[in-house]
């Protein structure tokens, strides 16, 4: 959008200037006419403002920043449609850098500083995934540095334009042409084949960017987005000690940062309060002091959680999206594999250790599985609810065995693990606690979805020890 400084957007921001440009809008620096207090505004770009999905997508940005309500997101603060220029939300205006700018100035983070920002953006997160949200792009882009007036700095999560309900398998995970659907750097295997994500799928882009910032680079390179996803498919994650011998990363951060890079989500953490207690245990044995803590989210965020209701239809279509995406992938993986790196399409910018966004292998599944216009689609007919009555299990794997399982909010366990949970189906519950003397409690989250297709889905729980040997107290697999 060019000419746009001096102009008054919804009769009541003036854009002083524009401070950058995206996949789906245009970030500008305003000010309140009447209050004169600064804002960022965001208005969605003039092509995709009659295309209803990226305007309900816009909407569901705007509204899962508000919904949240977490010190560590970025906030919103308005929402318009503008006579001249559409669509726009308002959100705080912020002073400083992002992670990604301070990192190619500083190349790499040591321990000590890098510790603060790596738990106020595992807080920031750990409140998405408690309103049952998937953020889906987590970068040191979107993570925003503001500088305070006393000095320090506060990390805030920016960008929920991917957002998606962690329990949703119909959620649009392919998008239209030129809109992004991750980044390949920090794009978890299950997202670029388009297999349903969860909230592990966050814990790994946490991984690549927690490696980003203590190793100075990413654990997988390469010159087109294609080969980058390659690697993220078929090649070991590379120690620190391999990038950089005298590099001065303790071990037991190593074990953290290579568990949540795991290519297997039932290998990662399982939540993301696990991976921010972990850290906070290693700090302490590193003799680093933290001040940050896990946030608790009000209870209305949690209540007004994104709808996860689902027609048939939108299911086939996602199913036979993530179908089409996984021979595609495939079919990129053994093009890496018979080409070598630097000979397949999309190069990467010779910027660093650029962040490319996938656009080209979206487009033939794209063609195959994009749903009729809106005009034309037919009406919904949602997928029969179980039967009253009907029962659906829940099985237990923890390490250790023997602990109690509690549902959330309950004073008394319901049964200790490995014996199964039997509820009725339409009484599951969004999370459970599971409680063992010594351990740290943990609270796990549950495919309410899953459940009702399957009648039945497997737990895993891995219990954490305050104190003693790392690998003792079962954070990390021997």
């Amino acid at each position: 959008m060019e000419g746009l400084e001096g102009r008054i957007v919804g009769g009541r921001y003036r854009i002083l200037s524009v401070l950058g440009s995206g996949g789906f809008g245009t970030v500008c620096k305003v000010q309140h006419v009447t209050l004169e207090r600064l804002y960022a505004l965001k208005i969605l770009h003039r092509q995709f403002q009659s295309d209803k999905r990226i305007v309900r997508r816009f909407e569901r940005e705007a509204k899962a920043v508000c919904r949240i309500g977490h010190r560590n997101i970025v906030e919103v603060f308005d929402f318009g449609d503008d006579p001249d220029l559409g669509y726009y939300f308002v959100m705080e205006y912020l002073d400083g850098e992002t992670l990604q700018a301070h990192l190619k100035r500083v190349g790499r983070m040591d321990l000590a500083a890098a510790l603060p920002i790596l738990q106020e953006v595992i807080s920031a997160i750990e409140a998405a995934h408690q309103c049952s949200m998937v953020h889906r792009d987590i970068k040191p882009e979107n993570v925003f540095l503001v500088a305070n007036r006393d000095g320090t700095t506060t990390a805030k999560l920016l960008d929920f334009g991917l957002v998606t309900a962690v329990e949703d398998p119909s959620t649009e995970w392919m998008t239209r042409t030129h809109s992004p659907i991750g980044t390949p750097t920090y794009m978890a295997p299950e997202q670029a084949e388009g297999l349903p994500v969860d909230h592990r799928t966050d814990i790994y882009s946490l991984g690549v960017m927690m490696y980003r910032m203590l190793a100075g680079r990413p654990p997988f390179t390469g010159t087109t987005a294609l080969a980058i996803l390659a690697k993220h498919q078929t090649e070991r994650v590379p120690a620190f000690s391999e990038i950089e011998p005298a590099l001065d990363v303790p071990r037991e951060v190593e074990e953290i940062v290579l568990k949540c890079l795991e290519k297997d989500p039932a290998k990662r953490f399982q939540a993301t309060r696990q991976l921010f207690e972990s850290l906070a245990v290693a700090a302490d044995h590193a003799d680093l002091k933290t001040t940050v803590a896990l946030h608790p989210v009000h209870a209305w965020a949690i209540q007004h959680a994104p709808s996860l209701a689902t027609g048939s239809r939108s299911r086939r279509i996602a199913l036979a999206a993530a179908g089409v995406a996984v021979g595609l992938v495939m079919l990129a993986i053994g093009a890496y594999a018979f080409l070598g790196p630097g000979k397949l399409p999309h190069p990467v910018p010779d910027d660093g250790f650029a962040t490319p966004e996938v656009i080209e292998f979206q487009d033939a599944a794209r063609d195959a599985t994009q749903p009729a216009p809106e005009a034309a689609r037919p009406e919904a007919v949602s997928d029969p609810s179980p039967a009253a009555g009907t029962k659906c299990t829940l099985k237990f794997d923890s390490r250790p065995s023997g602990v109690e399982v509690y549902i959330k909010g309950e004073r008394k366990p319901r049964v200790r693990t490995p014996d199964p949970l039997v509820l009725d189906c339409d009484v599951v519950p969004p999370e459970l606690e599971f409680r063992l003397k010594g351990y740290i409690t943990q609270t796990v989250p549950v495919s309410r979805v899953e459940l009702k297709e399957k009648g039945e889905t497997l737990v895993t729980v891995e219990m954490n020890r305050p104190r003693g040997d790392f690998l003792n107290r079962g954070i990390l697999k021997p």
